[in-house]
């Protein structure tokens, strides 16, 4: 939603609650998690804006919602937060190097519309770690693979299962359920979809 906005210099927010994308709303709960086959957009033509100024003295007008905010939390196999890892991500032409705060928390400002980045992160060991970032790929939490890719980033793998829900995606929705306190059905039921959305946007 953050380049289609840049590019019709609009705010993310002025589309996403425009009256014409109530069912859109209805249907996604995030407007940054999208179907690109299924899911239509209404965009707005900007409306004309007029200010008065002082012609004798500078003016300054800011631009709202540029850049977009890229967060990675980093957490070990037991969910802790990994935190004083010196790291370096790349994001477009956006280059930050620094040290994963105390919640594992690493955020870059980021231009609209970037797809790709990439993250090397110096571990606990002293190794280096390299992570591709797939930007503006991940898909809603109510269809399979989606529920798929949030597993994926909070370490319960399902295999090479994509799209659908196999004897492996069972099997990592039961780890997650288990260790989250969910009843264990190993579905992607109501409760599971709503828990892998709130800790995957932590």
């Amino acid at each position: 939603m953050a380049g289609i906005a840049a590019e019709a210099g609009l705010l993310p927010e002025t589309i996403w609650n425009h009256p014409q994308n109530t069912h859109l709303r209805s249907r996604r709960s995030s407007m940054y998690a999208l179907l690109d086959d299924s899911d239509e957009i209404y965009v707005p033509d900007p409306v004309p804006r007029q200010e008065s100024v002082p012609v004798d003295r500078r003016t300054v007008f800011r631009r709202k919602g540029i850049p977009d905010i890229l967060r990675l939390r980093m957490s070990d196999w037991q969910g802790k937060p990994r935190q004083g890892l010196k790291y370096l991500l790349e994001a477009g032409s956006t280059v930050r190097n620094g040290k994963t705060n105390e919640q594992g928390l690493i955020e870059l400002s980021v231009p609209p519309g970037v797809r790709k980045g990439k993250l090397t992160l110096r571990n606990e060991w002293g190794e280096s770690e390299e992570y591709e970032l797939r930007l503006s790929h991940l898909d809603p939490g109510n269809v399979a693979d989606g529920a798929q890719q949030r597993l994926l980033n909070l370490g319960f793998d399902c295999g090479d299962e994509y799209g659908f829900v196999g004897a492996k995606t069972h099997a990592a929705l039961l780890k997650f359920q288990q260790a989250n306190g969910l009843a264990q059905t190993g579905e992607p039921d109501s409760a599971t979809l709503e828990a892998l959305e709130s800790l995957h946007h932590a």
